[in-house]
């Protein structure tokens, strides 16, 4: 059910209640990123918003001057992860994205059962604020079925063209 992709190494740490899934390292955080047709870039720079710059991981078209339209749907996908037996998975970073998201439903959570039948994805929507950094954080339930799970951060719509650019300053996923 789920695709390979190359994935970050990343510890579980024991916390009383919760364990800690997922973190992105922005160094290597384009080595979970896919794009269909190739035309995004991902890179790892200062980004400047009001008030504050911040290190992120940014996402834009490959080509900024190009008034054509291009399909930029990307996704900032987990490794996948267990889920048997517990209540919440809960995702939480900051995000800042140059044109509006605020109704875009391209963030999910993906889940498995143990006969890998498919269950309804839970998708959330990041906030977003313009010219502004936003924190976020979702927990959402775990299905009665479910076994595995995997967080994808991303879009199909809308499409990144010319300037515009989707940034992650952070992204963590934990489980309780």
């Amino acid at each position: 059910m789920f695709k390979k992709f190359l994935l970050l190494a990343s510890a579980v740490l024991v916390l009383p209640l919760s364990a800690q899934i997922f973190e992105m390292k922005l160094e290597n955080g384009k080595d979970n990123i896919v794009s269909k047709n190739n035309h995004m870039n991902y890179l790892t720079f200062q980004v400047k918003a009001v008030g504050d710059v911040k290190q992120a991981l940014v996402v834009s078209s490959k080509d900024p001057t190009s008034k054509k339209y291009q399909d930029t749907s990307f996704g900032l996908f987990t490794k996948t992860f267990d889920v048997k037996g517990k209540k919440s998975v809960i995702v939480e970073g900051c995000s800042f994205s140059s044109i509006n998201i605020s109704r875009a439903k391209g963030c999910r959570v993906v889940w498995a059962s143990a006969g890998k039948e498919k269950i309804a994805p839970s998708f959330f929507v990041l906030p977003w604020v313009k010219d502004e950094f936003s924190d976020f954080k979702v927990e959402l339930p775990v299905p009665v079925n479910a076994v595995k799970a995997q967080v994808m951060i991303g879009y199909d719509n809308p499409n990144y063209v010319q300037k515009d650019f989707f940034a992650v300053k952070s992204l963590k996923v934990s489980v309780k």
